[in-house]
């Protein structure tokens, strides 16, 4: 379960941060496009910068994993 809101989480932060920058980023409007409460962001990010941090290690993740994929084939 945890890992599973923080993914929604996650997803819904790089959507709004694409639809509006990072000043589109706020927790109550984040809580509501993850369908979490806003206490769920906090438990799991810790604040503002906790997430915006899980959400750049998260796209450098997912660059590593592509370029991964790269020298595989």
């Amino acid at each position: 379960m945890r890992a599973r809101s923080s993914r929604r989480i996650l997803d819904a932060a790089r959507w709004l941060v694409e639809l509006g920058g990072i000043e589109a980023l706020s927790m109550r409007r984040l809580a509501q496009e993850a369908d979490v409460s806003v206490r769920t962001i906090y438990n799991l990010f810790g604040d503002k910068d906790g997430l915006v941090e899980a959400l750049v290690r998260d796209s450098f993740d997912a660059m590593d994993a592509a370029v991964g994929d790269l020298d595989a084939a």
